[in-house]
């Protein structure tokens, strides 16, 4: 199976759970989300993989859309007449071109690892290429995501078919973190430019899924997270 449906299934199954995580352990990088966005999003926005969890003011956006693969986190949304809630892969959008001002991915390049590396880094090149496409001439990409040092991502590449393995058994779906400089790259390659990033304080936020169940502070593990920017 598609470690991609493998996180749908997940979510699904744990949708409830999930969400009082967001509300409690994870409420300091929501904040610090919300904060780095600050008067960047206007006018018709993208958000890809929010689920029911919109971490940022609406007052100048025109309509959002917000995509998930899970089913679950959509049914739990709160109703709004700015926000449209669809399901749907971050890989493959079913839209037409030139679409939105801005497209919005927030806590969730992680969760597209595939069942390879290779597959990993193609999910996130499809994910970008998709953003691309339906953005509007001279439209924004923002992300913001957890990233990892370089010495990590390359630990992480040596025991992907481990974790693989362990997280499989233990009926969890694969993660993945990349470097700040892979994601750049990456951006770079499907034709994103006048990229910036700045890094995000989360304070003592426990988000790190192999950390956040035992009480060990995000600030304490090797991840960082930042906001990416750039434009078509």
């Amino acid at each position: 199976m598609d470690n991609v449906e493998k996180t749908k299934r997940y979510f699904d199954r744990n949708v409830e759970r999930l969400g009082r995580m967001k509300e409690t352990q994870q409420s300091g990088i929501a904040k610090a989300a919300a904060l780095s966005l600050e008067g960047k999003l206007k006018g018709e926005i993208l958000d890809i993989g929010s689920g029911e969890h919109i971490d940022y003011s609406l007052e100048s956006i025109d309509r959002l859309v917000c995509l998930d693969i899970s089913s679950g986190s959509l049914e739990r949304a709160e109703k709004n007449n700015k926000i449209e809630f669809i399901p749907g892969d971050a890989r493959n959008l079913n839209m037409k071109d030139n679409l939105f001002d801005c497209v919005v991915i927030l806590h969730t390049l992680h969760h597209l690892a595939g069942n390879s590396l290779t597959a990993t880094h193609k999910n996130i090149e499809a994910c970008f290429n998709e953003s691309h496409r339906v953005l509007k001439k001279t439209g924004k990409i923002l992300i913001i995501d957890a990233v990892c040092p370089r010495i990590v991502q390359g630990i992480e590449n040596l025991l992907f078919k481990l974790s693989f393995l362990v997280l499989g058994l233990c009926d969890k779906p694969m993660v993945y973190y990349f470097s700040l400089s892979d994601l750049m790259n990456i951006l770079s390659k499907v034709g994103f430019k006048k990229m910036t990033f700045s890094y995000l304080n989360t304070g003592n936020a426990k988000h790190c899924p192999f950390t956040s169940s035992i009480g060990i502070p995000f600030k304490y593990t090797p991840l960082s997270h930042f906001l990416i920017e750039g434009v078509k």
